[in-house]
């Protein structure tokens, strides 16, 4: 299986926001909007925005905490059973990762968790594969995550 869609494959929607919290909760109900009208299930729908803005705030808090603003380009693909988004930024790169990182989605029990892990904790459990990979200046997290169990 491919995380990234073919990169000829045209995003079946793209945008780009401000590292602003009223801007991802904004994008967020757009993004569940097109994926109702989109046949995705209303069951899976809660799990995919959830992955969604939680990942779109770690940016916010993290590749951007140290400037002010900075722009999060969101690119979403349906395919088949399932959602793919990758959010680009060109904020600090995740701490402590190598430039190209595959990630399993196991993690830790929930109690073994660091500080502020949580959010991590709800993306990996949600989610069918993570990728993240700095190029250059850019960071780009890559998340698949279905719409059947």
């Amino acid at each position: 299986m491919q995380l990234n869609p073919d990169p000829l494959a045209q995003a079946n929607y793209v945008t780009s926001i401000n590292s602003i919290q009223s801007e991802v909760t904004d994008t967020v109900r757009v993004v569940e909007a097109w994926l109702s009208d989109n046949q995705i299930p209303d069951d899976y729908i809660g799990n995919i925005a959830l992955v969604l803005a939680e990942a779109m705030n770690n940016v916010i808090e993290h590749a951007f905490a140290y400037s002010k603003t900075g722009t999060i380009d969101l690119n979403l693909w349906s395919t088949g059973n399932d959602v793919i988004f990758k959010l680009s930024d060109n904020g600090s790169a995740m701490a402590g990762l190598p430039k190209k990182k595959k990630m399993d989605g196991h993690l830790n029990a929930l109690e073994e968790l660091p500080e502020g892990g949580f959010g991590w904790f709800l993306i990996h459990s949600l989610s069918k594969e993570l990728e993240y990979e700095r190029n250059g200046t850019q960071n780009e997290l890559t998340i698949r995550v279905s719409s059947t169990e």
